[in-house]
């Protein structure tokens, strides 16, 4: 069984930051995030890696394997939700299109929200995608499985986790370079007018529970939607 194989014959597809960056081409990502619907053996995915590839094991949990493949981080995530659209194809592997990706980034910010989530969420609705679209993808996704789409909408003002990650670096006509302090400011007015407007209109239709309030907004111009 080849290299390909191994990872095909189980589900996996590529998703995370460098499966958005193939499509948006917005910013350097170079670890290898692959998600599988199916429940899969770590170790016994480990071995059969290992047969193939010089990899080196980094850890291994119910549902999760990291591994160290030619310099390169590589995860494998048992991820069991449905994946909404069809998948691309890049050198015969398969790629999440950015819709279903910006709805696991929305989840991750969900969670603990790295600078790079916010980054990658952020691009990804300025490619004419709106939060509202973003609401339906996740209802899809989710089938018989309950989330909390209020605090998905709270946790776009929380910026404190975030704020300690690295810059990430933006691919621009210049070349590669790091996001500035100013960009990333402007990324946190779009999300904090994103959960305003959506706070307001879910307590407009009686769905946001009393005493929840939209982040307090940075000084600066209110944000447009545009890319950096």
């Amino acid at each position: 069984m080849g290299k390909r194989e191994v990872l095909w014959s189980a589900g996996f597809y590529l998703a995370g930051g460098t499966g958005l960056a193939l499509q948006l081409g917005h910013r350097i990502s170079e670890d290898l995030d692959f998600f599988s619907e199916r429940d899969f053996d770590p170790e016994a995915t480990a071995h059969k890696i290992a047969g193939i590839l010089p990899v080196q094991v980094q850890s291994v949990s119910e549902g999760t394997l990291h591994l160290i493949c030619n310099k390169t981080r590589v995860s494998l995530l048992h991820y069991p939700y449905k994946v909404v659209f069809p998948f691309l194809c890049f050198e015969g592997c398969p790629v999440a299109d950015y819709r279903d990706i910006a709805a696991m980034k929305l989840f991750a910010v969900g969670q603990r929200g790295f600078r790079k989530d916010f980054v990658d969420l952020y691009f990804s609705l300025c490619k004419s995608l709106s939060l509202d679209e973003l609401k339906q993808i996740i209802d899809r996704k989710c089938v018989n499985v309950r989330y909390n789409w209020v605090h998905l909408v709270r946790s776009l003002g929380y910026f404190a986790d975030a704020e300690k990650d690295p810059m990430p670096e933006l691919v621009t006509p210049h070349g590669p370079r790091k996001m500035t302090l100013e960009e990333w400011e402007e990324v946190k007015r779009f999300f904090l007018g994103l959960q305003e407007k959506a706070l307001s209109e879910m307590r407009h239709h009686g769905v946001c529970p009393k005493g929840v309030e939209a982040s307090k907004r940075p000084e600066g111009k209110k944000s447009r939607r545009k890319k950096l």
